[in-house]
């Protein structure tokens, strides 16, 4: 890439050094950087990529992009040119994005955040776009999805330059529609900045990561970004039985698509009504906005789950009853409270897998498997 597109993009503070004419790939480690490349030095809680900025041009970087003022850079080590910008994090997902020739904006693109359910409302999206027969993509803590091909995943949502390389990936495989968990982390640290959402979602918020976020109002507040950052073009499909949830909108833009089970809807014209008409450990029945849902997922909390996965599928402009069409064969996510069912075996009792990892979360797969065996009692 050009070195004066990427000023364009960066917009310095100051320049110094002698700039090349192109640079790239773009880097945040140190280890991995190439003859020729970009490095961009990113202050991380354990470690700041500034001290290592010696070492990147060693390994040949040739553009170096930071926050520290030049005066504190070495420009013995050897000719090199200097980007000085208010905050790398900003500006390394627009120029990951950029140095991929835009992939993001070749894809229909969906954020899930929230405490719980992340997973589940990715993963089931991803599954009914696979039985529409569309091309989609998913990226998360279950792993990636560049159409049917699946791939481990080391984080809930990838650092910048590895999500552009994955998007750009997912075109050149003919993916149309991206899927993706938004953690929190990945808000607070702005690794989804330079991708426009089509859709955001929020599921619910509750005690977690509090270890790095310190506060519910600061874990609060870096889920919110997600929303806050939407155009007007785009969407919001919302918990609107979550506390949280007029704080996560209170300033978006977007259009607003809320969603209750709890007889909001009747209360305000604009919330879509949900109700579960059955809820056994063979699965879940329900009504969103009329249409009648059937799924073999089971627990009430997977309710939600199943409403904002058809309600944003529905936002792309699919039919609903096509969206309900395939949710008798799906399964949601791995271990998040999914059925073992042992073929042609008969009279064992219901057995299932969660990966509950909070305490909001373990409350309501008890909560979930004792109305599930009161119903199935009935």
């Amino acid at each position: 890439m050009k070195a004066a597109e990427i000023k364009h993009i960066v917009v310095p503070i100051q320049t110094t050094g002698r700039l090349p004419e192109e640079a790239g790939p773009l880097f945040t480690d140190s280890r991995n950087v190439k003859p020729k490349s970009v490095f961009i030095a990113i202050e991380g809680s354990q470690s700041d990529g500034h001290d290592y900025i010696e070492e990147a041009v060693g390994r040949g970087a040739v553009l170096i992009i930071g926050e520290r003022p030049a005066s504190s850079i070495d420009f013995e080590i050897d000719g090199f040119g200097y980007l000085q910008v208010s905050s790398t994090k900003k500006v390394c997902g627009p120029l990951a994005q950029a140095m991929m020739g835009y992939p993001a904006r070749s894809l229909a693109m969906a954020g899930i955040t929230g405490t719980n359910g992340k997973t589940t409302v990715a993963t089931l999206v991803y599954q009914i776009l696979t039985e529409l027969g569309v091309k989609g993509g998913l990226l998360g803590s279950a792993g990636k999805r560049f159409g049917s091909r699946q791939e481990e995943s080391y984080l809930t949502t990838p650092d910048p330059i590895e999500l552009a390389s994955d998007m750009a990936r997912m075109v050149e495989e003919g993916v149309t529609h991206l899927v993706m968990e938004v953690s929190s982390h990945a808000l607070e640290q702005q690794r989804t900045e330079g991708i426009d959402f089509d859709i955001a979602a929020f599921t619910n918020l509750s005690h977690d990561h509090l270890d790095y976020h310190e506060t519910m109002m600061a874990y609060a507040k870096a889920k919110k970004k997600l929303f806050s950052d939407l155009e007007a073009s785009s969407s919001a499909v919302i918990n609107r039985d979550d506390s949280y949830t007029c704080f996560m909108i209170d300033d978006s833009k977007a259009t607003l698509v809320p969603f209750s089970f709890e007889g909001k809807s009747s209360e305000n014209k604009k919330i879509v009504p949900c109700t579960i008409t059955s809820n056994t450990a063979e699965g879940l029945e329900l009504s969103v906005d009329s249409t009648r849902l059937r799924s073999p997922v089971a627990g009430r909390f997977n309710a939600y789950n199943l409403a904002q996965a058809f309600l944003i599928v529905r936002q792309w402009g699919f039919g609903p009853e096509q969206i309900a069409s395939t949710l008798s064969s799906i399964y949601g996510a791995p271990g998040r409270l999914e059925r073992v069912i042992i073929d042609n075996v008969k009279d064992l009792p219901h057995i299932f897998v969660d990966y509950a990892h909070s305490p909001d979360a373990l409350e309501k797969v008890l909560d979930a498997l004792l109305e599930v065996k009161k119903n199935d009692q009935s």
